[in-house]
């Protein structure tokens, strides 16, 4: 099992890319319907994407592979933070 966590900007980034690439309605179909989440804020009973808490989404490898080919695909318009945390997590998946 893999974890990640988007905060509120992260997830509004992957919402505004939509169509235009993978890492937008894909990687969010992905995340929402395949992978168990958890709010780290106080509020779990309201958990929604839209939520300002961060969310941590836990990942089954076979979901984590399909993630790490989103990706590898490029992560255009994404910040240098959110890029650098979503390398990290293909690095750590075997």
């Amino acid at each position: 099992m893999y974890t990640l966590t988007l905060t509120s900007a992260d997830r509004k980034a992957i919402a505004w890319i939509g169509n235009r690439y993978r890492h937008g309605n894909e990687l969010f179909s992905v995340l929402w319907s395949e992978c168990d989440q958890h709010a780290t804020g106080s509020c779990s009973d309201c958990l929604n994407w839209d939520s300002p808490q961060p969310i941590r989404f836990d990942i089954p490898e076979n979901v984590a592979w399909h993630i790490v080919e989103i990706i590898y695909e490029g992560l255009d318009c994404f910040s240098d933070d959110l890029r650098s945390r979503l390398w990290t997590f293909a690095d750590r998946v075997v």
